[in-house]
């Protein structure tokens, strides 16, 4: 990763954290940031916390490592979703997995193939057991 991509994900991750401080209302919508500045650009709605934030992603490596973040932030005791931007806004709920993990990489590659799948992914993590709980609603 380059030097302006790591500086523009250093911002975004403080960003994160200091929007998850705030104990205002929960839908409160974060400005729309940008991640990368190259490749392919997808929309991630993501929350820490009940906080509701979007941001556009440029780049796979830009994406992999915001979402290593998210997974970072519950290590830290945050609860964390994630999903696709999409057209059509929220749906009603009809589909709901869980998985369960000690791997954060495996945690990563669920949520990748959930949020891909359509699946809005919220992980939470178990600092006691060392687990990621990853829960995905569609």
């Amino acid at each position: 990763m380059n030097k302006k991509s790591k500086t523009v994900a250093i911002f975004a991750m403080l960003s994160m954290v200091a929007v998850g401080c705030h104990k205002e209302s929960e839908m409160e919508l974060c400005p729309v940031s940008s991640i990368g500045m190259q490749g392919d650009v997808v929309l991630l709605s993501y929350s820490v916390d009940g906080t509701n934030c979007v941001t556009a992603i440029y780049g796979s490596s830009a994406y992999r490592d915001f979402i290593y973040q998210l997974l970072a932030l519950a290590e830290q005791g945050h609860e964390v979703s994630f999903a696709f931007v999409s057209e059509t806004g929220q749906a009603v709920v009809k589909d709901v997995v869980t998985y369960s993990t000690t791997d954060k990489d495996a945690a990563f590659a669920w949520a990748d193939k959930m949020i891909a799948d359509g699946y809005s992914v919220t992980v939470s993590y178990d600092a006691v057991n060392g687990v990621y709980n990853c829960l995905a609603r569609k």
